[in-house]
């Protein structure tokens, strides 16, 4: 598993959802910025190439409001297009908090007028949102009238659920871990896990993301999962294209035969790596947690 790239015609958009008594922070754009002047946002930004997207929300967050926050749960992702410039992106959103609410206070940079703290049930409809932001805010308001409440899936079952995959290696082989992350059809997300897995290869690490999510999977008690997997390998063997040849993979190649049929249906797609971002970020922060 490598650091993925960006196409030219591609970017990475994360935001941060903050908190404070059931209210969210929104910054309102300068007047003399070129898109959404005077329009309210939510804090966040770019990632820049080959930067973590959870640091890059820290950064930018920083950068805008002069908070230090840390990142917490995936809220929402989608891929959309800049109606402005017509160029393809990524949007990321994910719940934040406060590092230590006493040593933080909020100072803008010159790129934003004001903030103020939206509640989500009563204020939206009032409050010029860039699209971006008001999509976001629509999805997820609507699914409940507590915000706190709305990654909450406790008995809850979903007919359709996507699920991206993806394993590594430092050394292949070396220390490994495996990582997924389920989404609803529109975006929303169900749960992302991800495990250590010790010294092992690239390629038993992908596997392992696959079966840890088909296992996990299950509560929801789903018709239909649709895996999304950056390595084409992976996929065409799992697909049946080709033969594994690896004997040590056929006992996780076999579990995995077995799990999928206990759904009505299992596909397996292929994805470029920038499309796989979600993933790949869970299973580089499995093996961080194990540093030693």
């Amino acid at each position: 598993m490598q650091m993925q790239e960006f196409n030219t015609s591609q970017q990475v958009i994360v935001k941060g959802v903050l908190f404070d008594d059931n209210s969210l922070l929104l910054v309102q754009r300068s007047s003399d910025e070129s898109y959404f002047p005077g329009f309210y946002e939510l804090p966040g930004g770019k990632v820049e190439k080959d930067e973590d997207v959870k640091d890059a929300l820290k950064r930018e967050i920083k950068e805008e409001t002069g908070l230090i926050i840390e990142v917490s749960e995936l809220l929402h992702s989608s891929n959309d297009i800049d109606k402005n410039n017509g160029k393809q992106y990524i949007s990321l959103v994910f719940k934040v908090y406060l590092e230590d609410k006493a040593k933080n206070s909020i100072n803008l940079t010159e790129s934003h007028a004001a903030y103020l703290w939206a509640n989500c049930e009563n204020d939206l409809e009032s409050i010029e949102l860039t699209d971006l932001t008001r999509s976001i805010m629509n999805k997820l308001c609507k699914v409940s009238k507590n915000i706190n409440k709305l990654t909450n899936t406790d008995n809850v079952n979903y007919d359709v659920i996507d699920i991206y995959t993806d394993g590594g290696s430092r050394g292949n082989p070396g220390p490994s871990a495996s990582g997924y992350v389920m989404l609803t059809p529109d975006g929303g997300v169900i749960e992302e896990g991800g495990e250590y897995l010790g010294i092992t290869t690239n390629n038993q690490a992908e596997y392992q993301a696959v079966k840890l999510a088909l296992e996990a999977a299950r509560k929801y008690k789903p018709s239909q999962l649709r895996f999304f997997i950056d390595s084409l390998l992976v996929v065409n063997q799992l697909k049946g294209i080709y033969k594994i040849r690896n004997k040590d993979l056929w006992p996780v190649h076999q579990s995995i035969k077995s799990l999928s049929s206990t759904y009505k249906k299992v596909t397996f797609q292929h994805v470029r790596r920038e499309y796989n971002k979600l993933a790949d970020n869970k299973v580089n922060e499995v093996l961080d947690s194990y540093r030693s």
